[in-house]
């Protein structure tokens, strides 16, 4: 598994990416609810590899495990879970989404930020 620096450094690059995604002309609000949820992925492995090197969480089913036990991570399990479902739906059921949808992704990922980013 990448480090904790390495984790951050990919949340950092998918969140300046559903964001510029989010002000383009034609804006793509699909990518930016998948983006924003990978960039949450990476902050709770930032997380669970600074906690410990032993855990590698390589499958949604891990992780989900892992955020609803992890103390510092229970405290976003809802918003994260929510991300989730939302990628889910657009990548695996076409769901198509909005701005003002997209825009709710953002904020999710902005609430798991101010729990998680330090």
């Amino acid at each position: 598994m990448a480090s904790a620096q390495s984790h951050h450094a990919q949340y950092r690059q998918n969140r300046e990416f559903a964001h510029s995604l989010l002000q383009q002309e034609t804006p793509r609000y699909d990518w930016v609810v998948t983006i924003a949820f990978y960039a949450a992925l990476h902050l709770v492995d930032k997380v669970i590899v600074s906690k410990n090197q032993s855990v590698k969480p390589d499958d949604h089913k891990t992780r989900n495990f892992l955020v609803g036990t992890v103390q510092e991570l229970k405290q976003i399990r809802t918003q994260y879970m929510s991300l989730q479902q939302m990628s889910h739906q657009s990548r695996y059921l076409c769901v198509p989404f909005n701005k003002g949808k997209a825009s709710s992704a953002i904020k999710l990922l902005e609430t798991i930020e101010k729990q998680l980013v330090r």
